[in-house]
């Protein structure tokens, strides 16, 4: 048995509550799609900052090696 009903009229019948879960449910998903996608985005600019952070405390070791052996001698 289909329902004739328009999408107006099979919302009239919903009760309050139910209506304010739709929306509520709606709401939280929308939220945690764009969450996830900003979640990406922060991730990807740190990358390089996370290779730069790298290469400089490689070059700091670098640094002190040589200094230490040049004070040694």
């Amino acid at each position: 048995i289909q329902d004739k009903r328009t999408f107006v009229e099979r919302l009239e019948t919903i009760s309050p509550t139910m209506k304010i879960s739709y929306v509520i449910c709606f709401t939280v998903l929308n939220l945690w799609t764009f969450t996830r996608g900003e979640l990406f985005t922060a991730i990807s600019d740190v990358e390089p900052l996370l290779e730069t952070h790298r290469k400089i405390i490689d070059d700091l070791d670098d640094y002190i090696n040589k200094e230490e052996r040049r004070l040694s001698i």
